[in-house]
């Protein structure tokens, strides 16, 4: 029950063909969780004076960069 609902792409992606490693990529891209990086980085540049594009990059590099940790976590361990 981790994809109820097709929001991320891993929804569409058949788990018996695809990679662990494919599939925990798949739902990094989910359009709640691009919703909430785009606010967390709105609210990171309104408190630090940051330009908001500047903000949001790094908001979204940080998610990705977690999300490659924990896919290949996955991908290891499996």
């Amino acid at each position: 029950m981790s994809n109820p609902a097709g929001t991320n792409l891993a929804y569409y992606l058949d788990p018996d063909t695809t990679g662990k490693f494919v599939r925990s990529m798949a739902s990094a891209l989910d359009v709640f969780s691009i919703w909430s990086i785009i606010l967390v980085g709105i609210g990171f540049s309104c408190t630090s004076k940051v330009k908001r594009s500047n903000a949001i990059i790094l908001v979204a590099v940080c998610y990705l960069v977690y999300k490659l940790f924990g896919a290949s976590l996955a991908a290891a361990f499996s």
